[in-house]
């Protein structure tokens, strides 16, 4: 470009801006056909891939400051535009322990602005009503004996953990909500 102060000027807006609008295009298509034919499971498996292979040839083809711009592109068409769909599989996930989904669905939405926040509120629920579905099922052993009391709240407190650590590779956030929730199970 003959433009001192920006030689990549020509670069942005010819080549950048049409690669990013094409982009754009191919994976709201693509993304909505892989949503509406395999599901939202195959959908996150998907979309993480692609969000790897993009971020891939960006720092293989592009200059470096299209790598950025790129994987905005691609995670506003691939993990925002669906974001609702994605978030109404969380709490189901977080109920039945499937970690490895979780662990992916987290990777994914955390790349999104507030993307966790419904994701906190569905751990932070599930461990208050499953604590205290817990306590109140061994209601008639912890009232008697004070040490079995104990036990059982560090047995949640483990598993509660267990599940943070193996889905959120114990996240700061996950670990807040995990303790407000308890602290919420200890208090009932």
């Amino acid at each position: 470009c003959s433009n001192i102060e920006d030689k990549l000027e020509i670069y942005r807006d010819n080549f950048e801006a049409a690669y990013l609008q094409a982009t754009a295009e191919f994976y709201r298509l693509k993304g909505n056909e892989q949503l509406q034919a395999n599901g939202v499971q195959s959908f996150m498996r998907y979309a993480d891939a692609k969000l790897r292979e993009e971020e891939a040839r960006a720092t293989r083809y592009l200059e470096p400051i299209s790598a950025n711009a790129l994987s905005e592109c691609c995670v506003k068409c691939l993990i925002g535009d669906h974001l609702s769909t994605l978030l109404a599989e969380c709490k189901p996930m977080v109920e039945a322990g499937e970690t490895e989904r979780l662990n992916l669905m987290f990777r994914l939405l955390d790349r999104v602005s507030e993307g966790v926040d419904p994701m906190l509120n569905d751990l932070e629920n599930h461990i208050i009503s499953s604590g205290l579905s817990d306590m109140v099922a061994s209601a008639d052993i912890i009232t008697q004996d004070s040490e079995k009391y104990v036990e059982r709240l560090l047995d949640l407190f483990r598993r509660f953990s267990k599940l943070v650590q193996e889905a959120f590779n114990d996240d700061p956030r996950f670990l807040t909500a995990r303790d407000k929730a308890f602290k919420t199970v200890v208090n009932d």
